[in-house]
């Protein structure tokens, strides 16, 4: 008998991360810069407001504190 897959991934439930309740690992941020306009950090959806350093990665943008 085939093991039951993930509805999300099509992987089977004992390979799944998502399944498991597993975090799945963060991006390395790309590089580092000045924010020059407002926004949300992609990691923990606090405000980003100009002047304030953030790194961009894979994901999107993450503060400083996500780091």
């Amino acid at each position: 008998m085939a093991e039951p897959e993930c509805s999300l991934t099509e992987l089977p439930v004992s390979m799944c991360a998502h399944c498991r309740k597993q975090d799945l690992p963060k991006p390395e941020p790309l590089y580092w810069f000045t924010a020059r306009y407002h926004g949300r950090c992609a990691d923990c959806s606090r405000p980003i407001e100009p002047g304030d350093e953030i790194a961009a990665t894979d994901d999107g943008h993450v503060c400083r504190r996500c780091a």
